[in-house]
Order: C-alpha cells, then structure tokens, then sequence
C-alpha cells in the first residue's frame, strides 16, 4: 500500500471570502459593527469616495479578505477607527483570526 500525500490548498486572500451574512457576523462578533457605522457617518460629511465605497459595500455579493485588509490599512481608516473605537483592535492578526472564524461561524438558530 502506497502512502498519498495530500498538501492542503491554499486559499489566497483574493480568494478568501464571507458571504453577507457572516461578514455582518463577523462585525457584530466582534464589534466592528460600532467602527464600521462611526467610520462611514464621518465619511459622509469629510470623505466622499470612503463614504462611497462603505455605502456599497453594505451590498456586495461577498467579502474578501485582501479587500478588507487593503481597506483598513488606509491611514485615514485607521485614523478614524482610532478615534471613534480606541480599544477595538483592527490588526492584520485579528482580523485574518476573526475572519477564519466566521467562516466556520454556525450562523443558523
């Protein structure tokens, strides 16, 4: 008998996505959802191309990972999530941790 050796895939951020439902998860587990509402609420009045692109994010069709990393590591983002939610930790580390995390979330009741 021949031992197969299976190399598990990896999945690229570009490739690593949420659906709507556990994206709102994740923001909700974890807080995100009080930054998220801060950010885009001063977007509006100070950043119209944030604001934008926060407002139709709330429909996108999924979530992906390097978006959502290249997002948040826009200093005018992190300058404002700062501000607004001081102890909220918005880390590549946590983020890539939470975000494993809802993609095994049970989201059903």
């Amino acid at each position: 008998m021949s031992i197969i050796q299976i190399n598990p895939v990896t999945i690229s951020d570009e490739q690593n996505t949420l659906s709507p439902a556990r994206f709102r998860w994740l923001l909700a587990k974890n807080g995100w959802h009080i930054v998220w509402d801060a950010v885009e609420a001063w977007a509006e009045s100070n950043n119209p191309e944030i604001f934008a692109t926060l407002y139709a994010q709330r429909s996108a069709a999924s979530y992906r990972l390097s978006v959502t990393l290249s997002f948040l590591g826009n200093p005018a983002i992190t300058t404002i999530a700062a501000q607004v939610a001081p102890s909220v930790d918005l880390s590549e580390d946590t983020i890539r941790a939470a975000w494993a995390e809802a993609k095994q979330a049970v989201l059903e009741l």
